[in-house]
């Protein structure tokens, strides 16, 4: 005897919610953020020592161009001194970020198991941003350093980069802009790890039900 029951409706998609979207658009800032950073960083290992000298030779005067040589070296030095701690972080911060990439877009579509794999990525970069910024502390003041001496010295000798800038002047203001962002950096990683754990977030990313895009 033949099934005469009617076919069943396939069941109702489920739209993704808010708290997923927000949490996504964070995470995949964080990783793009990551992935970039830890690009920077084992570029700036790879690069020649050299390099910086042909923008020493277009500065005006033997003055200007003796000044950042001597920015550039001493701080050459102290990231040579803090290769050992600042390369591994460096490493971790662009497979981490590249990682990131990868499960925002399988959580976005849904698929088993991101969710709480991303969730685990996005504590462990944001551990990893911390621990960093006490253990690279020199490295990253010598950097601010010599960005701020050669943004003066390839500024007019007349201009306001040239009036502002003086020795730890760089460095006091960009540490404070650099200790309140980590701050804020923590706490919009720690809402990307509420919002991922909400109860809709987590409805959807654990039903395997079809996607709607409305």
């Amino acid at each position: 005897m033949s099934d005469s029951s009617p076919p069943r409706s396939p069941g109702p998609t489920l739209k993704r919610p808010v708290f997923l979207l927000v949490a996504l658009a964070l995470t995949m800032l964080f990783g793009a953020a990551g992935w970039m950073s830890g690009c920077q960083t084992i570029e700036e290992y790879r690069t020649p020592a050299d390099a910086f000298e042909h923008q020493i030779e277009v500065l005006p005067t033997a003055e200007d161009r003796d000044t950042a040589r001597a920015s550039y070296e001493k701080y050459q030095g102290t990231m040579e001194t803090a290769k050992v701690r600042q390369y591994p972080f460096g490493v971790a911060e662009f497979l981490l970020g590249a990682a990131m990439l990868a499960l925002t877009a399988r959580t976005f579509g849904g698929r088993a198991g991101a969710r709480s794999m991303l969730l685990q990525v996005t504590a462990a970069q944001a551990i990893l941003l911390v621990v960093a910024y006490f253990v690279t502390r020199d490295a990253r003041e010598a950097w601010l350093v010599h960005i701020g001496v050669t943004v003066s010295m390839m500024s007019p000798p007349d201009s306001v980069e040239r009036l502002l800038w003086r020795p730890g002047m760089v460095t006091a203001v960009a540490s404070s802009v650099w200790s309140t962002w980590i701050f804020v950096r923590t706490l919009l990683s720690a809402m990307a790890i509420v919002l991922l754990t909400r109860k809709q977030t987590t409805a959807f990313t654990d039903a395997g039900e079809p996607v709607s895009e409305r």
